[in-house]
């Protein structure tokens, strides 16, 4: 599971340290709040050594597109079941492109047959940019406090299990804070941040 933002990147926010290092209901909110990052940006962001795509060839097309960027290694390619040499066959690019080659000058066409080109390598961002951590981040801090004052009303009996008294900050919330603070979803400023990384989809 992605963790796009760290439990200091929150406390920062919002200034304050938790008693609880990890804090699980924070750890449990920068879970969510990760997962629906990437699934509004539509794409894995955390680096992967090991991703393994196979793609249709599509014929006719000197250009193929990896998923999980940047790419920043390709460990192997082959096409039709045949080993490419890599800065000879094919050439890769940070933002996802595979180029088919001869002699890593000329532009070739991939094969035309489906599933036929499997794809090794290195993608997604080893450090987290700070936009995407700081959108993360801003999601779960809105989404703790709207716990807090929902766990605080009146009407809202039940929905804190335990607080820790003598001046902690400790609080354990039932699962139904947890489902009022995921109802909020993502502010404007929080999606502006996040429309930079998000990738193309076609039907």
């Amino acid at each position: 599971m992605a963790t796009l933002c760290t439990q200091g990147d929150v406390q920062n926010l919002l200034h304050t340290v938790f008693d609880n290092q990890p804090e699980p209901v924070i750890t449990d909110l920068i879970g969510r709040a990760s997962s629906m990052v990437e699934t509004y940006v539509h794409r894995e962001l955390e680096e992967d050594a090991a991703v393994v795509e196979t793609l249709d060839g599509h014929g006719a097309r000197t250009t193929l597109f990896l998923q999980r960027q940047p790419v920043t290694a390709v460990a192997s390619v082959t096409e039709d079941g045949v080993a490419l040499a890599a800065g000879t066959d094919f050439l890769f690019y940070e933002d996802g492109r595979l180029v088919r080659t001869a002699d890593g000058e000329y532009d070739l066409w991939w094969t035309s047959n489906r599933q036929a080109v499997v794809v090794t390598y290195t993608g997604g961002y080893a450090t987290i940019p700070r936009d995407i951590a700081h959108a993360t981040s801003s999601a779960v801090t809105r989404w703790f406090q709207a716990g807090v004052a929902f766990a605080a009303a009146p009407d809202s009996a039940g929905a804190v299990k335990r607080i820790a008294l003598d001046g902690s900050d400790e609080i354990e919330y039932s699962d139904a804070v947890l489902d009022i603070t995921m109802a909020l979803g993502f502010s404007e400023a929080e999606m502006m941040l996040l429309n930079a990384y998000r990738a193309s989809v076609f039907a």
